[in-house]
């Protein structure tokens, strides 16, 4: 996981480190990679939810299995 994505899945206020930002609304949390929404986290549900926004490039597919590695395997949240 890159640095960026761990200070910002900790982060509880939103904020934007270069080309990564977080958005936080309620329950839900919203994660961007170059203004695209590629990760929605549903922390009360444990839901995660992952879209590449049709960037199949190399880094947006990093990004997402950045977040894939810590919210699925490492917490065990439900992908959908």
């Amino acid at each position: 996981m890159l640095k960026a994505q761990q200070r910002l899945i900790d982060s509880t206020v939103n904020m934007t480190i270069g080309n990564h930002s977080v958005k936080h609304r309620g329950g839900d949390v919203s994660e961007y990679y170059h203004a695209t929404c590629v990760c929605k986290v549903d922390w009360n549900n444990r839901i995660v939810h992952f879209d590449n926004g049709g960037y199949s490039t190399p880094s947006t597919t990093r990004v997402i299995n950045g977040y894939k590695e810590y919210f699925v395997d490492d917490l065990g949240y439900e992908e959908t």
